[in-house]
């Protein structure tokens, strides 16, 4: 239930995990990555890992990152995407290969690595990609669909801020000809 279960060796772990509220689970090894294959991870807890490292989630069929909790390093190298339909805060993403399809909740991250055409967050419902930005032009790599790329770059004028990006195909509120935007 609660507590620390740390998995000092990295390697390839299949099948499902829980982690539970309270709870942390330790991918602690620092010299190399450890890859998930397994189809489901729910985490309602916490879950670290060594310093410089990701868990990469690498199946090659779908996968589901569920619950509501915080995931320090997360890689995304599946071409048949993975799932987040809870809320997760993660430091650090990086993606290499696949999407990830958000749903209806919030993801942020303040440290995004990689992305571009074959890798970005797909917003297919009311989810947003939440992170933070600086004077200098930031680049979100995301699109409405898993197939449908459309990354927008923010830059804050003055100030730090975190922007929350959602992209979807139409308009919820249509505006006359004249003023609206054709890309």
């Amino acid at each position: 239930t609660n507590g620390t279960l740390t998995l000092a060796a990295a390697g390839t772990h299949g099948g499902a995990f829980l982690v539970n509220t309270g709870t942390t689970l330790s991918f602690a090894n620092t010299t190399t990555n450890s890859q998930i294959t397994g189809a489901t991870f729910t985490n309602n807890g916490t879950v670290s890992v060594g310093t410089g490292r990701y868990v990469v989630f690498s199946g090659s069929a779908a996968q589901t990152l569920s619950g509501n909790g915080s995931f320090a390093s997360l890689a995304v190298n599946n071409p048949a995407h993975l799932s987040i339909p809870g809320a997760q805060t993660l430091t650090n993403l990086n993606l290499l290969n696949g999407n990830i399809l958000l749903g209806n909740s919030d993801l942020v991250v303040p440290n995004i690595a990689g992305g571009g055409a074959s890798s970005f967050v797909a917003t297919t419902g009311t989810g947003r990609l939440q992170s933070g930005t600086t004077t200098t032009a930031k680049l979100f790599h995301i699109g409405p669909s898993a197939t449908q790329y459309n990354p927008v770059t923010l830059r804050n004028v003055s100030l730090t801020s975190t922007f929350a990006v959602r992209v979807q195909v139409g308009l919820d509120n249509p505006i006359g000809a004249p003023a609206k935007v054709d890309r």
